[in-house]
């Protein structure tokens, strides 16, 4: 690997770093528009813990339950356990393909800067200089 796939790879990363800030401002847009029906339906206590509930009801970790319905609406079958099954049903095409998007962005993004960041680090370690 010369020096020039090497800047390429450290500028791919530093820019997928850049990028998280963005994508957590597109969850604080996705926690605003959170449709009603999906909290009134789903934020209660069979699918929440009471701590979760008192937890997540204000600004810093409202965030966190966001992400929850992101995640359930996104990958139903990995979170089955919060049974939360016709979620779905409340949110609009919309808000479903935003979900997907934005959680398919941020396994994205932390492929890349994991993934390249272990290559650079073997890389430099190994074999530069």
């Amino acid at each position: 690997m010369d020096q020039a796939a090497l800047d390429i790879f450290i500028d791919i990363v530093l820019c997928s770093m850049l990028g998280f800030p963005l994508w957590l401002v597109a969850l604080m847009v996705m926690t605003w528009c959170c449709p009603k029906q999906l909290n009134d339906n789903y934020f209660k206590s069979p699918h929440f813990s009471d701590g979760e509930l008192a937890a997540y009801i204000s600004f810093p970790l409202n965030h966190l339950k966001t992400l929850i319905f992101i995640c359930t609406l996104a990958m139903p079958k990995l979170y089955r356990k919060r049974n939360m099954s016709n979620a779905r049903e409340y949110v609009s095409a919309w808000y479903l393909r935003a979900a997907r998007i934005w959680l398919g962005g941020l396994y994205s993004m932390a492929f890349i800067i994991f993934g390249l960041m272990g290559l650079l680090i073997v890389y430099i370690e190994n074999f530069h200089n």
